[in-house]
């Protein structure tokens, strides 16, 4: 078969490229998908001085602290409306990538932690585990950018009397041990977070049990349930755990804005390292137990039935959309006995979470006092009242009580200290 030169000399066209293909020998090509245009890198000079500025959480925008100028960011709030994009291949290629603003990046030796912080930075401490033993290099610019962003909302100098009182809010703890928020550097500092909306439908049957009499009557009930979820929030880092970050993890997301450099400007950030294919896993695993929850109250409450068994519930995802936030916290990471402690705080709410360590010696003693006292009070009825029967038996009586009661409040002291102590 012969061909035309000039169509050999074109072939494939420039827009076009290679794929697999399912037959040997022979090529086959597609369009390429189209590339979004990556923002210009700039950089956070004051066009009246020419010192460095910086994002200040009071005056909501740049400002230099030489001369006073003041730039506010070129977009606004778009709440919780903010656009998603499909769950698609083609859509994430074509996303843009990096952050849009030169940036260095420390690599923590101790953690494994990657950061990124301005160019003009000289920080050398891991914001996760306070160590100083970091790699600096320049920022990639290889990982998605983020879509929105939540800006800080706590002022820096508000953070510290919040941890302080949080440090010196319990008596299991050591004394002094408040001081550490004196000794401690929080960081402001913007965490990655996946943003999911979906709808989900589950069909579900199960054996729904009704008393009668003195009897459980079972018989087959199904039933679907349908659900919307928009702003579904699932962490994109993995140096922070879990446990910490769901007592604070209430955001409003009325305040999400468009991200756009400006708002990193004397921060730090960190890049996701939970990619999207696994946060999106998380994110379904999440939905579908609480669409069980659902639907088991919706099995229990359809004909008032008092249990349930042989449950099962088939459930399907659509309309799926994502979004890649960034998310303000403060972090700060402090040394007691030996040990690292790491301290969490929301950064819109102010709300505080993190490990704080036991006095196991103090714990102790006051467990030893409520276990005792019991007992000392029966040993008294019994020498000390042995001649009066009857005020014998009645403070025998309270002295069974009073153990019952302490002991009670022994294993409610032990579980707290131990939650306490849970690093």
């Amino acid at each position: 078969m012969s061909h035309n030169s000039s169509m050999s000399q074109t072939f494939p066209p420039p827009d076009y490229i290679a794929v697999e293909s399912a037959v040997s020998g022979i090529e086959i090509f597609k369009p390429a998908p189209p590339t979004a245009p990556h923002r210009e890198v700039v950089t956070f000079k004051c066009p009246g001085c020419g010192a460095n500025t910086a994002y200040s959480i009071t005056e909501r925008g740049l400002v230099c602290t030489y001369c006073g100028y003041h730039q506010a960011p070129r977009h606004g709030p778009v709440g919780e409306e903010a656009a998603g994009f499909e769950f698609t291949v083609d859509v994430v290629a074509r996303a843009s990538h990096g952050w849009g603003v030169a940036r260095k990046e420390l690599v923590c030796q101790n953690c494994g932690a990657h950061t990124t912080l301005p160019a003009q930075s000289l920080s050398h401490t891991c914001p996760f585990c306070a160590s100083n033993r970091v790699v600096q290099r320049q920022a990639p610019q290889d990982e998605l950018r983020p879509r929105f962003l939540l800006p800080f909302q706590v002022e820096a100098e508000a953070v510290r009397g919040i941890a302080r009182g949080w440090l010196g809010s319990s008596w299991m703890m050591p004394a002094g041990l408040h001081q550490a928020a004196s000794r401690a550097d929080f960081i402001a500092i913007y965490l990655p977070g996946w943003s999911f909306d979906l709808r989900c439908a589950g069909a579900w049957q199960a054996e729904v049990g009704y008393k009668n009499r003195d009897k459980i009557k079972w018989r087959w009930q199904t039933g679907a349930v349908r659900q919307s979820f928009s702003n579904h929030l699932v962490s994109g880092t993995a140096r922070i755990p879990p446990r910490l970050l769901a007592s604070i993890w209430d955001f409003r997301l009325a305040g999400l804005a468009p991200y756009e450099p400006d708002y990193l400007a004397g921060f730090q950030a960190q890049a996701y390292d939970t990619p999207l294919e696994s946060a999106w896993k998380t994110a379904h695993r999440e939905i579908r137990e609480r669409t069980v929850q659902a639907a088991r109250a919706q099995a229990l409450e359809a004909d008032k039935a008092q249990k349930l068994r042989n449950f099962t519930l088939n459930v399907d995802f659509a309309d799926e959309e994502w979004r890649y936030l960034l998310l303000p916290f403060y972090l700060a990471a402090y040394e007691h006995g030996g040990k690292t402690y790491q301290v969490v705080i929301n950064g819109q709410s102010g709300g505080i979470a993190g490990q704080r360590p036991a006095d196991w010696l103090k714990v102790g003693a006051v467990v030893a006092l409520l276990l005792a006292a019991g007992p000392l009070l029966y040993l008294f009825s019994i020498l000390g009242l042995s001649q009066v029967t009857d005020a014998a038996s009645a403070v025998a009586c309270l002295a069974v009580l009073l153990s019952m009661a302490g002991i009670a409040a022994a294993l409610a002291i032990l579980a707290a200290a131990a939650r306490l102590d849970d690093v």
